[in-house]
């Protein structure tokens, strides 16, 4: 299974950070209950689109904490969601493996 995460980080999210931080990594608690190889990505976005993680294993997400979750900027969702649906699609055509 693959997880692809699209995550608000715009200055909207400010009052709201300690929530996202403990929201996300429950999330990734829950996910490696789950005994399967899971990939995880997480791409962040504010005026801009960071690829926090691609592909990664779970055991090797970090902490929301310690990837410096610092809301601010304008929010460009729509310029996140579609550079991560390109990004996802063109790293699985490359590797027909990871579809399976």
């Amino acid at each position: 299974m693959h997880v692809v995460f699209v995550l608000d980080r715009s200055g909207s999210m400010s009052h709201l950070t300690d929530a996202v931080i403990s929201g996300v990594d429950e999330f990734v608690s829950e996910l490696r209950r789950d005994p399967g190889a899971t990939r995880f990505s997480l791409t962040a976005f504010d005026t801009r689109v960071e690829h926090v993680h691609v592909a990664v294993p779970l055991a090797d997400v970090l902490s929301l904490a310690e990837t410096g979750y610092e809301p601010g900027g304008m929010t460009a969702l729509y310029d996140a969601v579609a550079h991560t649906v390109f990004a996802t699609d063109e790293r699985l055509r490359a590797s027909p493996a990871l579809l399976i």
